[in-house]
Parts: structure tokens; C-alpha cells; sequence
């Protein structure tokens, strides 16, 4: 009589514990599309002077924005892994950066009317925990990388003179990543609602003006809500 392993019997019984406790996430396994959307808190820090011209008056600013976007991924549990991956595509509406004095001191000073706005791609992946009730929701954790164009507009008006305003823009790309949770609901038909929670480092920023009064900013990060609907086919 053929004898079983201690690690094959394991690997058995772990298999079996997850597929009843994601029993709908294995119904709507194979490759989806998602829209997704939610507020996002995002703060803007380390605001300087990039030429020595002065400290920079705020130097960090806080905005509560809408964060949108879209996703297409593949869902693996069918293969044996409580995992989902996607490539993740977001827009985030307009941080307001403005600032009058933009430096503390100086011969010349100007006020800034500024904005920055980001836009990310992201592999990210989920990884679903044996927990809940796996006919109706799921709790997981995500992380992912990817990358982040940080867009800059503004003017900058002379305070002194009150000369015409210097219109200026700039964006550059910068390495992103994110850390979260969520719970996924099964809705049937296919479709399923994610609720997220998680942080986004979405780089730093520039803001291209032209002479002594240009600044950059450190980094560009906050926390998001994010709700989303996923059909699976």
C-alpha cells in the first residue's frame, strides 16, 4: 500500500482549506477589466528652491482630489494561487500649490498660483487571505510599482513691480509604488465590487520656472479610497 508524505499530505490539505474559502473568487477567476475611482488625500512636501534663491515660504500643501482610472488583469486562483494581478492606469485631478511670498526673504519675491497633477501605471497584485465568508467576500492585501507622471502649471507674478505674470510648465516621470487592503464582494454574474484602502508614493516634482525663483518638490504622496467594479469573463 503506497505510502503518503507528511509534505504531500500538507500540501493537500492547504490546497483544500483555500478553495472552499474563496469559492466565489474561484468562480470568477480567468482575465477581467475594472473601473475604479475614490478620493485621494495627497500631500506635496519638501517644497525648495532649486538655485539658492531663498527658503521657500510653504513649503507642503494637502488636497483632498478624485483619483480615477481603469485596470485589466487575470485572476489565479483556478491555477492554485489565491493571487490576482493587473495593470493599473490612474488619473488624479489637480494638488493646488499656491504661495504668496513664495520665499521667506530676498530682494525680488513673487506669489505662485500653482498646480500639480499626477498620472500613474501599475503592476499591482492581490493576494486574498483564507478568511470570511469565501461565497461572498474576500479580504486581501496589495502592493505594486510602477511609474508616475507628475505634470506642473502655474504663474508666477513679481510682487514688488506687479509685472506681467511668467506663465510656466513642466513634467517629469518618476518611480511609484503602493502598499494596501481591501475586501472584494462577490455580486454574481461575474461582477465583483473592491473597496481599497492603501498609500501611493507617486515620486517627486518640478516646477520648470525659468531663472533664480524655480522649485522642485521632494515628494508626492497620500493615502486613497478606492472603489471599484470588476467584471471577470
Amino acid at each position: 500500500m503506497p505510502v503518503i508524505s507528511r509534505h504531500t499530505a500538507f500540501a493537500v490539505a492547504a490546497t483544500l482549506s483555500i478553495i472552499p474559502a474563496h469559492a466565489a473568487l474561484a468562480q470568477n477567476s480567468g482575465f477581467y477589466l475594472s473601473g475604479k475611482g475614490g478620493p485621494s488625500f495627497l500631500n506635496v512636501s519638501g517644497i525648495h528652491s532649486t538655485t539658492g534663491a531663498g527658503t521657500v515660504n510653504d513649503d507642503s500643501d494637502s488636497n483632498l482630489v478624485g483619483a480615477f482610472g481603469m485596470a485589466g488583469g487575470y485572476t489565479w486562483l483556478q491555477q492554485g494561487l489565491p493571487l490576482r494581478t493587473e495593470l493599473e492606469f490612474m488619473n488624479r485631478t489637480e494638488v493646488t500649490t499656491d504661495s504668496t511670498p513664495l520665499f521667506t526673504s530676498g530682494a525680488t519675491n513673487f506669489a505662485l498660483a500653482s498646480t500639480v497633477q499626477d498620472v500613474s501605471l501599475m503592476l499591482k497584485a492581490y493576494w486574498y487571505v483564507p478568511m470570511g465568508d469565501g461565497a461572498k467576500w474576500s479580504p486581501y492585501f496589495t502592493f505594486g510599482g510602477g511609474i508616475a507622471r507628475n505634470a506642473v502649471k502655474g504663474d508666477l507674478t513679481p510682487i514688488a513691480t506687479g509685472g506681467a505674470p511668467t506663465h510656466f510648465s513642466k513634467s517629469r516621470l518618476d518611480p511609484a509604488w503602493t502598499i494596501g487592503a481591501g475586501i472584494s464582494f462577490y455580486l454574481g454574474n461575474n461582477v465583483v465590487n473592491d473597496v481599497e484602502i492603501h498609500y501611493v508614493d507617486l515620486g517627486s516634482a518640478d516646477w520648470g520656472i525659468p531663472g533664480a525663483a524655480n522649485i522642485s518638490a521632494n515628494a508626492l504622496r497620500g493615502a486613497e479610497i478606492i472603489f471599484a467594479l470588476r467584471y471577470n469573463f
